[in-house]
């Protein structure tokens, strides 16, 4: 399921060994420092969408039975802190991941039981709110929201944990807008 894109690999042409000869150009995407994960949508989710763990799949663990746990490890849904038990520090959607990359499957589909790629670290285009309409400096910190794949700015008092670092400005009276973010989801 992991895949990552290794720092070892920094030069940007390679020797050809065909009989012509010379170098190649690889380009740069060579040194784009993303890991992406392939998880199963538990419901319908849109690329951007920062998604958590979902932990609705769990009703019962024991020692001696994890199936339920192992479901929710693979599952995931649109972030959002109002969802399970309730809004707060009991909410189940509090795990956030990542930010949905692609769909895995061969008809592009983001729907229900559909396999995602999910970018766990590295950076990413994801859905961020404008901070109740006065905006967030790049380099703010983020948080998963009330509304379902969208992070916000990272208030001190939050007592959910930080999902991502804001790579562009957005301005004032934005709304809820695709922004470059660097994915970095912390865990207390």
């Amino acid at each position: 399921m992991s895949t990552q894109t290794l720092i070892q690999y920094l030069d940007q042409s390679a020797y050809s060994a065909l009989p012509s000869g010379g170098t190649t150009q690889v380009g740069t995407a060579t040194m784009n420092k993303q890991q992406k994960e392939i998880f199963v949508a538990g419901s319908t989710v849109a690329v951007g969408d920062w998604v958590a763990l979902d932990l609705t799949k769990i009703t019962a663990i024991s020692p001696y039975n994890l199936d339920d746990a192992s479901q929710a490890s693979i599952t995931v849904v649109p972030a959002d802190l109002n969802v399970g038990a309730g809004a707060g520090i009991t909410s189940k959607a509090s795990i956030v991941l990542g930010v949905v990359l692609e769909s895995a499957e061969r008809d592009g589909s983001l729907t229900a039981g559909s396999r995602i790629v999910v970018v766990t670290r590295g950076f990413a285009i994801a859905k961020v709110s404008d901070n109740g309409g006065a905006g967030i400096n790049i380099g703010q910190a983020l948080v998963a929201t009330t509304t379902g794949g969208v992070a916000d700015l990272y208030a001190n008092t939050g007592v959910f944990p930080i999902c991502g670092i804001l790579a562009e400005t957005i301005g004032s009276g934005a709304g809820t807008t695709s922004k470059l973010v660097y994915v970095n989801p912390f865990t207390t």
